[in-house]
């Protein structure tokens, strides 16, 4: 669509918000990929790299209802590592950028650096993120970020699209 005003409308290697999880991979997949990252169950997180239908994003996650036999996907994240220069996450940000600015020109649009903690859960030190938001009337949202990890932290550099529905960027805010 030239305009969109809905995140559904958006997809990440062809999958959306909405769709179940079962139409791309197996219950077995999805469970042996699942993290244990939150306190609260009340939904789960599962991630996939090394995908062969993957042309754009080397990673991608998401988050469903726990329990819900059909995965229905209520956010979706693709991840591009940046091993060899952070530089060419920043572009490709401000190219994703670009793009959804043009596509949902009704969201609310902010930008952040949020600079992490030293030396917890990994994240070494001098570690940011350069995070672009959207949001939607609807309270759902977009983030594109930039991953800048500490030479001394246990992350790869990186570019993500979270796009995330009402539901989980409320409970993941919650978590915080």
């Amino acid at each position: 669509p030239t305009q969109a005003d809905d995140i559904r409308d958006f997809q990440i290697e062809g999958m959306s918000i909405g769709d179940s999880l079962l139409d791309y991979f197996s219950e077995k997949q999805i469970l042996d990929n699942k993290k244990d990252w939150y306190e609260d169950k009340s939904y789960a997180y599962t991630s996939f790299t090394k995908i062969k239908f993957l042309e754009t994003y080397d990673k991608l996650g998401f988050f469903y209802e726990e329990g819900d036999k059909n995965y229905k996907i209520l956010s979706i994240s693709g991840i591009i590592f940046c091993r060899s220069n952070i530089e060419d996450c920043i572009k490709k940000q401000k190219e994703i950028d670009q793009e959804l600015s043009e596509l949902f020109k009704n969201a609310i649009k902010h930008k952040e650096t949020f600079i992490y903690p030293d030396n917890v859960q990994g994240f070494g030190t001098n570690s940011k993120a350069k995070q672009i938001f959207y949001d939607f009337n609807s309270g759902d949202g977009i983030v594109i970020e930039t991953k800048d990890w500490g030479t001394d932290s246990e992350f790869v550099d990186n570019l993500s699209v979270n796009i995330d529905s009402e539901e989980i960027q409320d409970w993941i805010m919650a978590q915080y």
